[in-house]
């Protein structure tokens, strides 16, 4: 994850937005979450950070909620966002990358790949 796709997800999260970030590990997700949650240690606007293994979320005072999932783990079911970022798609399978619509069926989400 590069740093051009970090600073918008925190400029979404300053804005209200709700993210979810799927990686196809447990390892994938808990890196973007150290990644993040790093960057964001010193941001008036976050709230809480809860770092409790496989449930890491950051959210901030805007309402903005950042959500980390593992499809391995999970398989991302009951997770609405307004933005989805898939970090290596390649490394799941089509099941796994067809599964990512469900979060942008209820709502109209942006699905990034990154």
């Amino acid at each position: 994850m590069n740093r051009y796709i970090i600073d918008g997800l925190i400029a979404d999260l300053h804005n209200g937005k709700r993210i979810v970030i799927v990686a196809p590990t447990v390892r994938q997700s808990s890196f973007a979450f150290r990644t993040i949650a790093d960057a964001m240690s010193n941001d008036e606007a976050v709230s809480k950070i809860r770092r409790a293994n496989g449930q890491e979320s950051i959210t901030t005072h805007t309402g903005g909620y950042l959500t980390f999932i593992a499809v391995s783990m999970y398989g991302g079911r009951g997770f609405y966002a307004d933005t989805v970022v898939a970090l290596s798609p390649g490394q799941m399978t089509d099941k796994q990358v067809l599964a990512l619509l469900s979060y942008t069926r209820v709502t109209q989400a942006e699905l990034i790949q990154a």
